[in-house]
């Protein structure tokens, strides 16, 4: 499957995906709490998603295949602490 640098362009379908994969398959940590799953879902949008791609410091990727992304990953470089 294709990784690619992501583009803002690719938000409906990358937040999607990660609001997707935070409901079904993220079950152990938020235990279905609709309170819990609110909060991570909270800033999974569209507008969100512009700010990541543009950030200085990310690096956002996207897996697609046939035209539709079905994976996203986001990495920060931080300030070594030690």
């Amino acid at each position: 499957m294709p990784i690619r640098p992501a583009r803002e362009d690719d938000a409906a379908q990358a937040v999607a995906v990660l609001r997707c994969s935070i409901s079904q398959l993220c079950r152990a940590d938020h235990r279905d709490d609709p309170v819990e799953i609110a909060d991570w879902l909270d800033n999974k949008t569209v507008a969100n998603w512009a700010l990541w791609v543009a950030h200085p410091t990310a690096s956002v990727i996207v897996a697609e295949e046939r035209g539709l992304i079905r994976g996203v990953g986001m990495v920060r470089r931080m300030a070594r602490s030690c």
